[in-house]
């Protein structure tokens, strides 16, 4: 009986085993759609703001305050996306529970923003951001799910590249807008194709997910029992060393499982769990507070703030998003070369400095290109650290639950920013650089002293190695081949 099934198993390697990665990599771009989804609705009120005010005949604080709220409870959306992206994503599985929320918030969400209405607008936006704030939390979990542990450094980097790439996207099509002092009465109907495009990549991924990717991870149907199918799916994704390593980890995460009951929200503040929680809370808090979201959602207003006429401002937005994309998709060699630990330690250092320089320079009034110089600089050390690093470290340390808490404090404190940062540059102007400076230094203090390296381990020595509770179950599979990752 044995050998029989054994005998299958080998045919069954055999005719699904993946020779290279391209399948793979192609269902990881397919699940990185919803990561362009997350950085084109982060970035697209940045360059509309000035046409909305126009189109609304907002001035002064009005429209200071509106843009905010807009802007705020898109944020707001976002955290109860992240805060119930548990649900859709186990009972619906990760493939179900993405087309659920593409279909659900973001086509609906664009096209409430379409009807020339503030209150669609802001219900509109809100909904979008339920879509963000579950995508943010899915796309991570799925791409540490079907990649072999020597590609979860690289490949996790393909989600932060991609939100680089939306909000990039986002600017761009800005640069297509007409001007505030355009002696048009009306913007034009630009923008509302700058909404409408998020429901269109939606459908997309949705169409993807339907017909060539109709598949779910195997870490998901691995828990639902259906081993059979997880192994076709590793064989399918994966090298044949690199499968069997993988569905051993499986094993060795039943195991566990088997000796615990499921992990409940109040399990995760129990010994066994609470360094974890922890790390990941705090690291998903300092990468907005460091200031990258008032960054991105308010770079024109900034750089208007330090001089230039509108078109010149708006192309510096340009450049801040072609750098946030560049030094994304360059963070993968040194990912791959340096590891999580020592470039997160990098990046908090030139990111202290950069936003210090731009405090300073903002209070003397004085070298508005080096200003700009300055924020571009501290966006490419964003993305060479705690940008893309983030999303990848967390899905490697935290169970699914507590990656949705940890993306919800990540999104209040974006919300915070959002909802204040325009009022903050008109009380406060140049301190709100040194308060993003002082959340950076800290950043480099807690990096330097709580954070491990996790660079080439498997889920089962990670586990270990931060809450020390693996215990016997994971001897029996410690020649697990260990690829640099």
């Amino acid at each position: 009986m044995t050998d029989g099934s054994n005998e299958s198993e080998t045919l069954l390697e055999k005719r699904t085993c993946a020779h290279s990665h391209t399948f793979l990599f192609a269902s990881v771009a397919n699940a990185t759609l919803g990561s362009f989804l997350f950085g084109y609705n982060l970035g697209v009120m940045n360059p509309l703001q000035s046409n909305l005010e126009k189109l609304f005949g907002w001035h002064g604080s009005e429209a200071t305050v509106n843009i905010q709220v807009i802007n705020g409870l898109m944020m707001f959306g976002a955290i109860c996306g992240a805060f119930t992206a548990d649900y859709p994503l186990n009972k619906l599985g990760r493939r179900g529970g993405v087309i659920f929320y593409n279909i659900v918030f973001f086509v609906l969400g664009a096209g409430l923003c379409l009807i020339k209405s503030f209150p669609a607008l802001v219900i509109g936006r809100f909904i979008s951001g339920l879509g963000v704030g579950m995508s943010s939390v899915f796309c991570p979990i799925y791409i540490n799910e079907v990649a072999p542990v020597n590609l979860t450094g690289p490949l996790g980097v393909a989600h932060q590249t991609m939100v680089t790439i939306g909000i990039l996207v986002s600017y761009c099509l800005g640069l297509a807008l007409p001007t505030p002092d355009s002696e048009e009465d009306h913007p034009g109907n630009w923008w509302r194709f700058m909404f409408a495009l998020s429901g269109m990549i939606a459908l997309l991924q949705v169409i993807l997910f339907t017909t060539i990717f109709r598949f779910e991870t195997p870490k998901f149907l691995y828990k639902k029992g259906k081993k059979d199918e997880a192994k076709h799916v590793l064989y399918r994704l994966q090298l044949k060393s690199e499968a069997a390593s993988s569905y051993n980890s499986l094993e060795v995460e039943e195991v566990q499982n088997d000796q615990s009951s499921e992990i409940t929200y109040s399990d995760l503040w129990s010994p066994r769990y609470r360094k974890a929680v922890t790390i990941g809370c705090i690291l998903s808090a300092l990468q907005q507070f460091s200031g990258i979201n008032a960054i991105i959602v308010y770079s024109s207003s900034i750089f208007g703030a330090s001089g230039g006429d509108h078109h010149e401002n708006v192309l510096a937005t340009v450049w801040v998003g072609l750098a946030n994309f560049l030094s994304a998709a360059a963070s993968v060699p040194l990912l791959h070369h340096f590891g999580r630990k020592p470039l997160l330690i990098m990046g908090f250092f030139f990111m202290t400095i950069f936003q210090a320089l731009v405090g300073v320079f903002e209070a003397l009034d004085t070298f508005a290109i080096g200003q700009k110089l300055f924020i571009i600089g501290y966006i490419c050390f964003f993305e060479f650290s705690i940008g893309p690093i983030l999303w990848l470290y967390n899905a490697e340390i935290l169970p699914t639950k507590a990656v949705g808490i940890a993306t919800l404090l990540n999104w209040l404190v974006s919300m915070l920013y959002t909802m204040t940062t325009q009022s903050m540059l008109n009380a406060i102007s140049y301190g709100t650089f040194f308060i993003f400076t002082g959340f950076c230094v800290f950043g480099l203090f807690f990096v330097s002293t709580f954070v491990p390296e996790t660079k080439g381990k498997t889920p089962e020595e990670i586990d270990r190695m931060i809450n020390g509770s693996l215990g016997d179950s994971s001897t029996q599979h410690s020649n697990i081949n260990k690829n640099v990752a």
